[in-house]
């Protein structure tokens, strides 16, 4: 996910204390398209990208490339107030303007569609997204001054003989492989690169087609190349897995609190529900395409990949649990949203799914998120009429929103509670509901809960 990177001011950046480097040409992203290998120009599989990072409120802002300078091997845009912000890749559809995803076929492209926009000026370079069966391997760093790469990514080259380029930085290598069935069981990122596979760790590469010598094709041999990859990474991971500084590794989150002293699982999960709509698509559903159109119209050009809906799901229900990251982490593993990527190791240490929430709880304010919601959920029940105010009380008082209540009188009301979900609140049996308000609840806060439980436990 990206997120808006705090950088050096301008008065650090003019004193010299921010960067160490003395380069400052933003390199040139312009691919050599004849380099790449024919069965990956014939496949449809292409995106562009552009530069630029994520405000606050969600919203891309794509930088200039004239107002981008490299320092300390990083891309910085500078305004016009002399502020730094750290310049990112955003990744493009090219039929629409709008971010790609690597999990939905419909944001990619042909090849040539994509050639033709990076050379009408449209992106400012291409990607490729990995097809099941191919590995990226990414090596930062990694060129010496004379622009031959360093022992480490040389031998590996060897070794794989398969297709291999300069990074668009010129400062790193990406060699693509065959991968065969192979599947990752260590995460993504070790020591000294990162290992990406199709089908798994699902990824786009951005490619600048800079071919090193002998190294402009795939390998002949797929499966002794899969076979080498496979050992290649089996070695890599266990004699170099990542080492974590400043505190980070293993992830452990705060003891939770006893039962006594948190909501239950239905409860959050009817809070979510109640609450977000997002979160009956996400949660109760799983229905993504439903949420990326909804999301596409309120914020356009958002990323709206099944990773971010993973970190949507996963700060609503911090919201929904009070800020308790080990109950949302069950939670998420119950959600419609689980796959097996929940599982997987995708930092050397930590489960992607235990990533996810401590990411959103490192950028998000679980209470305040409820809060907004409470007081949403509070203006629509200015709408019900004056003579409600005895059920509006109980609703406030047993956190039972507008939606809840609908859910319940138009999925579980029987005779004169049956309602349909066009009427009016104003036509709903008052006496009624009151009398039967202890048994409303219970519904409301178990109804949405066996829907999701109503299956094989998940986790």
């Amino acid at each position: 996910m990206c997120r808006e990177k705090e950088g050096p001011t301008g008065a650090e950046w003019a004193e010299g204390r921010a960067f160490a480097s003395e380069q400052t040409s933003v390199p040139n992203s312009v691919p050599n398209p004849e380099n790449f290998p024919e069965v990956m120009r014939q496949k449809v599989r292409w995106i562009g990208w552009k530069w630029g990072t994520k405000g606050e409120d969600g919203r891309w802002i794509y930088f200039d490339r004239s107002e981008l300078e490299v320092h300390d091997g990083h891309l910085w845009h500078v305004d016009a107030d002399g502020a730094l912000t750290r310049a990112e890749k955003l990744p493009i559809c090219i039929m629409t303007g709008r971010a790609a995803s690597v999990s939905n076929s419909r944001t990619w492209c042909s090849f040539n569609f994509a050639l033709e926009a990076l050379q009408a000026g449209k992106v400012d370079g291409m990607g490729y997204v990995l097809d099941k069966g191919e590995a990226l391997i990414d090596i930062d760093g990694c060129i010496n001054q004379n622009g031959k790469p360093k022992k480490f990514a040389s031998n590996l080259i060897e070794k794989l003989d398969t297709y291999a380029e300069l990074s668009v930085s010129g400062q790193g290598v990406h060699i693509l492989c065959p991968s065969g069935d192979f599947e990752p069981t260590r995460g993504c990122k070790a020591a000294r690169c990162e290992v990406y596979v199709g089908g798994h760790t699902n990824r786009y590469c951005t490619v600048s087609g800079d071919v090193l010598e002998g190294h402009g094709d795939l390998a002949d041999d797929e499966e002794n190349a899969a076979d080498n990859f496979a050992d290649f990474y089996h070695k890599e991971f266990a004699r170099y897995p990542l080492k974590h500084t400043g505190g980070k590794g293993m992830i452990v989150f705060p003891e939770e609190p006893s039962a006594d002293d948190r909501v239950s699982d239905e409860e959050a999960a009817a809070l979510l529900v109640g609450h977000w709509y997002s979160g009956v698509l996400l949660f109760e559903r799983g229905d993504l395409k439903e949420w990326r159109r909804i999301r596409s119209e309120h914020v356009p050009g958002s990323d709206n990949s099944q990773s971010e809906a993973d970190f949507a799901l996963a700060k609503m229900l911090l919201a929904s649990t009070f800020g308790n990251p080990q109950q949302t982490v069950r939670l998420m593993r119950k959600s419609a949203l689980w796959r097996n990527k929940y599982d997987e190791i995708h930092d050397g240490t930590n489960p992607y799914v235990v990533m996810t929430v401590r990411n959103a709880l490192e950028t998000c304010n679980p209470l305040a998120i409820l809060q907004s919601a409470d007081r949403r959920s509070n203006e629509v029940l200015k709408d019900y009429p004056d003579e409600f105010k005895p059920l509006v009380d109980l609703m406030k008082q047993d956190h039972v929103t507008h939606y809840m209540l609908r859910r319940v009188m138009c999925t579980r009301g029987k005779g004169a509670a049956r309602m349909r979900w066009s009427t009016p609140i104003a036509q709903y049996p008052l006496d009624l509901i009151l009398s039967h308000w202890g048994e409303i609840v219970r519904i409301a806060y178990q109804y949405n809960w066996k829907r999701v439980n109503g299956g094989a436990p998940r986790g």
